[in-house]
């Protein structure tokens, strides 16, 4: 009976283990997968931004430079799922004559046409359709049109006005536009009408005052024509062995209600339907305002016995079978001492071979928590940890230790080992059938992780099995994705997402007692220029350059961040007074007054820099002191630029 309830733990403790690792390398191999794709999908926004910081900085420009500017950030070739780009204008009724007069000094043909008989309202905006760049599909989008009398268009515009986040629609449900098509007044719009969605970010104007409730001067948009070209192309080098279904929700505009709808795009590869997987997980990402999801699944074969489960399942049946023989054995003939010894020794025999057959660290505890056996796979594990062995190197199941089996792993644990002692004790109590527990063990000059699962044997004797599983890997993979998850992946500083995090924990400590944080809002001068003369290899030496000299100047206790483009921002905490601030700024300044030497050319910088301090934590907020940064940095910059101003 022992060696049956023996077989029975050990199948079930090696196929949990199996198919916990297996799990465990899925869901690693989907959380890099959705990082990825995350990325990939920051380069449709980041293009999208650096052609409406091209609109902000060259206002009234002709729309063939547009053209050419979009052509030169190979913007088509690079994402191949954009068959168009376009700036629509945001105007205000009292401002028309003056856009009117700027943007016909390049455009002189530049005029407003208005969509249908819709009557406007004298103080309604006007929202003009000012460049356009087609791409593989040319939808012929007339230049100066006016789509403020489109309901759903009007809707969007105003939900970005009000949120400051992108947009994403489709048309094809849009009845103001179907009628129109209909009758023909417009037919370009049937090819608008076919578009799968399009995506659009709002552009501020770089020369103009900065506030908290400024509006867009417009949005540069792009049409997606296919939405399984943009999975196949976010997703491009994923395993074969997996299967991918892309989500994203965008805005209804058909109903003027802007319900939420989904477009989703799947990739089953070689891993077969999702309805079969084994394995399954979902992973969702934001950008720029816009919910995304991306599901990864396994074959429906992931989750299958091994062959060694089985065989140790086979294994115990025959041990089980040789015990009861050997019972029969003792039954008829007691007298011969001799037989029986041996059947007890080939018993035992078996019994070893099982422990030493399985692969990871096992060892019996009986029901004090001594250890009675092992296998040799335990006793490398405490050779590496000690030195020593902890068991006879004949790891005998009928091996006995003075010393419990915590005791012997507590002096190797690189944290509390208490999980691990409570989790040994409520299995051999009888509270629990199983328990695990990960355990951080040290090895020679390093560390490695243990995940530990504590079983109970159901025999007379009472007692236990652990095993114990290398997760070392799967630990480090999961600390590598949390790095590269906070990271920008040009500058290696902090991304975004990550500083703002970094910011809003700075300000909530200093609401408990801490001193108030400041913040520095950097941005080159002149550093378009570079990119357009040298091109945009040397303008991420660039960045990179900046990044490493900003890092190198401020404390050790102050964090860089990126924000997109040639904006860095710098938290500065903790901040005793203004003068640190002061002195930090200089300190960058300085830093980034000499030139960057990139393959044999040295390359000036100059920088405008905005210095925040906190005025009051009761009504601070992360995205407050970013816009007053902000603020002051545009201050510096309109004053000639290569300074710094306290905002």
């Amino acid at each position: 009976m022992v060696g049956l309830a023996l077989t029975a733990v050990l199948t079930v403790v090696v196929r949990d283990s199996t198919l916990e690792t297996r799990r465990d390398t899925f869901e690693v191999k989907a959380d890099r997968l959705t990082e990825s794709v995350n990325r990939q999908i920051e380069r449709y926004v980041d293009k999208l931004q650096d052609i409406g910081a091209f609109v902000a900085n060259a206002p009234g420009t002709s729309n063939e430079r547009f053209r050419s500017y979009v052509t030169d950030s190979e913007l088509f070739e690079q994402l191949p799922s954009i068959v168009g780009v376009f700036f629509i204008a945001q105007v205000q009724a009292a401002d028309l004559p003056a856009f009117l007069e700027q943007i016909r000094v390049a455009n002189p043909d530049f005029s407003v046409a208005l969509i249908g008989d819709e009557v406007r309202q004298p103080d309604d905006p006007y929202y003009l359709l000012t460049y356009y760049m087609p791409g593989k599909v040319d939808l012929l989008l007339p230049i100066g049109t006016d789509v403020s009398a489109i309901p759903s268009v009007d809707e969007l515009i105003g939900r970005s006005n009000e949120t400051g986040s992108g947009i994403l629609g489709s048309f094809q449900q849009d009845p103001v536009l179907q009628e129109i098509a209909r009758i023909d007044q417009f037919a370009v719009l049937d090819g608008l009408l076919s578009l799968d969605f399009f995506i659009g970010v709002p552009v501020y104007d770089a020369d103009g005052a900065p506030g908290g409730d400024r509006l867009p001067i417009g949005w540069v948009g792009a049409s997606i024509d296919d939405f399984d070209e943009v999975a196949r192309a976010t997703t491009e080098g994923k395993p074969d062995d997996v299967g991918l279904s892309l989500e994203v929700n965008l805005s209804d505009t058909g109903t003027g209600s802007l319900d939420e709808v989904a477009r989703i795009a799947e990739q089953p590869g070689e891993s077969g339907p999702r309805s079969e997987a084994a394995f399954e997980k979902s992973g969702s990402f934001e950008v720029e305002g816009v919910n995304w999801t991306l599901t990864v699944w396994s074959p429906g074969d992931a989750d299958a016995l091994s062959p060694w489960v089985r065989f140790t399942a086979v294994a115990g049946l025959l041990v089980s079978a040789l015990a009861a023989r050997l019972a029969q054995l003792r039954h008829l003939a007691r007298d011969d001492e001799r037989i029986l010894a041996r059947e007890i020794r080939d018993r035992e025999q078996s019994q070893r071979d099982i422990l030493e057959s399985v692969p990871s660290p096992m060892v019996v505890l009986d029901a004090d928590g001594r250890i009675t056996g092992a296998n040799p796979a335990w006793a490398e594990l405490v050779a590496a940890t000690d030195g020593t062995s902890a068991v006879h190197p004949a790891t005998t199941v009928t091996t006995r230790s003075t010393t419990t089996y915590p005791a012997v792993l507590r002096p190797s644990m690189l944290r509390d080992g208490q999980g691990l002692v409570d989790a040994v004790a409520a299995v051999l109590a009888g509270r629990a059938d199983t328990a695990d527990v990960d355990v951080a063990l040290e090895e020679g000059s390093g560390g490695r992780w243990y995940a530990v699962r504590v079983s109970r044997l159901r025999g007379s004797g009472g007692g236990a099995v652990v095993i114990h599983t290398d997760i070392t890997q799967r630990k480090r993979s999961h600390d590598e994705l949390r790095l590269q998850a906070s990271r920008d992946p040009l500058t290696g500083v902090l991304n975004r997402v990550a500083f703002g995090e970094a910011l809003t924990a700075a300000l909530a400590q200093a609401n408990t007692g801490g001193s108030a944080p400041a913040l520095l809002f950097i941005d080159l001068d002149g550093f378009k220029p570079i990119n357009d003369t040298f091109g945009h290899a040397t303008g991420d030496a660039v960045l990179r350059a900046v990044a490493h000299r900003i890092a190198g100047v401020v404390r050790a206790t102050d964090q860089v961040g990126r924000l997109g483009g040639d904006e860095f921002v710098v938290l500065l905490d903790p901040v005793p007074d203004a003068r640190v601030a002061e002195a930090t700024a200089g300190r960058v300044h300085r830093a980034l007054s000499t030139p960057v030497h990139v393959d044999g050319l040295d390359i000036p910088l100059r920088a405008s820099i905005g210095v925040a301090l906190v005025d009051s934590l009761r009504h601070e907020t992360a995205d407050g002191l970013l816009q007053r940064g902000d603020a002051a940095m545009y201050v510096a910059k309109h004053s000639g630029g290569d300074r710094y101003v306290v905002g």
